[in-house]
């Protein structure tokens, strides 16, 4: 069962929570490797219910976690039908990108 667009996640929580990760910078990262996988695009809508809840909740708890000296953050990435050679090669190149992104958010 599907529950309403407009049903809040949480009761008094604000209505939609977003990564710290430019997602942006990392699509444009990803698309500029010169490679045979798919080419990423930024989705406003994760999908159905349970992938909203999902990744609301997950970034709500990076929120609650973060403090001095720690960091959190999440993305949700839906991958195309890919073979398992793909599947890992896209997951190495996104690991990659982060891993080169991401030191900047740490500082901040």
């Amino acid at each position: 069962m599907e529950l309403p667009t407009s049903q809040a996640l949480v009761d008094g929580a604000v209505p939609k929570r977003s990564p710290l990760i430019d997602l942006s910078e990392l699509v444009a990262t990803y698309d500029a490797k010169d490679s045979d996988l798919p080419r990423a695009q930024i989705s406003h809508d994760c999908g159905t219910y349970v992938c909203n809840a999902l990744y609301y909740h997950t970034l709500s708890a990076c929120e609650a976690f973060r403090g001095p000296r720690r960091w959190a953050d999440a993305l949700f990435v839906h991958i195309p039908p890919v073979s398992p050679a793909e599947a890992r090669a896209i997951g190495r190149q996104l690991a990659n990108i982060l891993t080169a992104i991401t030191p900047s958010l740490h500082e901040s």
